[in-house]
């Protein structure tokens, strides 16, 4: 995620280095997503909003696409059954 930074050496991640490259744009080209980051910061989130989250880097705004899209994710890695479904109808 690039909260710590290396005391040696040089990283870079998909042809980016640290320190001379805005990590808040890398990150969306990642789509990383972190259940450790969650419980920091927000622990009573709902997952799929989490899921929604790698696409933005951030939790924010979610349309009832995104959170389609998130079922559909989590269908895929079988973790569906902790989408809240109610999510979809408040967001209509």
């Amino acid at each position: 995620m690039g909260y710590h930074w290396a005391t040696t050496g040089k990283v870079t991640v998909l042809g980016h280095s640290f320190g001379k490259t805005d990590l808040n744009e890398l990150r969306k080209t990642i789509g990383w997503v972190s259940s450790s980051l969650q419980e920091r910061m927000w622990p009573n989130e709902l997952a799929q909003n989490i899921v929604v989250s790698g696409k933005f880097a951030f939790c924010g705004y979610i349309t009832a696409e995104d959170l389609e899209r998130a079922n559909s994710l989590m269908e895929q890695f079988s973790c569906n059954h902790l989408f809240n479904p109610i999510s979809i109808m408040l967001t209509r």
